[in-house]
């Protein structure tokens, strides 16, 4: 949907100028338009995208399962850039 990417974009720059919980905000609905429409790999990019601010905001167990279901569709995709950054991500909150 593009209506879902475009809050997520929206999110992103929002992250950037550095609000964390807007920018949550805006990826939780992106990912909840995202996965009502069924729009996979861009469900995968935004719960990777809250999944980092969650990471960011100290909410690690919230962040968990948002990436393990990313990582699930970017390798069933084969979409290895986005895999190797949700992966890179995985191991930083192993060791938090």
């Amino acid at each position: 949907s593009e209506e879902g990417s475009s809050v997520r974009v929206l999110g992103q720059i929002i992250q950037v100028q550095g609000d964390w919980l807007e920018a949550k905000r805006y990826f939780a609905q992106s990912v909840a338009i995202l996965a009502e429409v069924g729009e996979e790999y861009e469900l995968a990019r935004s719960r990777y995208a809250l999944a980092l601010v969650l990471y960011e905001l100290g909410k690690i167990e919230q962040a968990r399962p948002l990436l393990t279901q990313a990582a699930s569709t970017f390798q069933r995709l084969e979409a290895q850039i986005d895999l190797t950054a949700v992966t890179n991500l995985q191991a930083r909150l192993q060791i938090a």
